[in-house]
């Protein structure tokens, strides 16, 4: 149904609702990751979400790193990245970066 000009809308969602959702779906995760993983003897410090990253590393390593990298925030990985280059390393790699677009460029026009 369409909003009509001249009419009040309704109430909506109630306020956090949805954040209650999230809350509850991110306990639920929280509860599976950090299980034991069991019966293992060299396993059975190991969490269930621990044994999961270490048999991602295992068989696909660069989809490791790939999940990794997404779940820390951005400005992390660039602040620490930025913060362990001397300036000339990050001159250098600005000058890397720049000749790296110019080729990109010219590769597509």
């Amino acid at each position: 149904m369409k909003f009509q000009p001249g009419c009040k809308p309704g109430p909506g969602r109630a306020k956090g609702s949805r954040n209650r959702l999230a809350g509850h779906v991110f306990e639920d995760m929280l509860k599976i990751w950090t299980d034991p993983v069991g019966l293992a003897v060299d396993r059975s410090k190991l969490t269930k979400g621990q044994e999961a990253l270490l048999q991602l590393f295992r068989q696909r390593p660069q989809e490791f790193v790939r999940q990794i990298l997404n779940a820390l925030p951005k400005e992390y990985q660039i602040e620490n990245v930025i913060g362990e280059l001397s300036d000339e390393e990050l001159w250098q790699r600005i000058e890397q970066l720049r000749a790296m677009d110019q080729e990109e460029n010219r590769s597509v026009n």
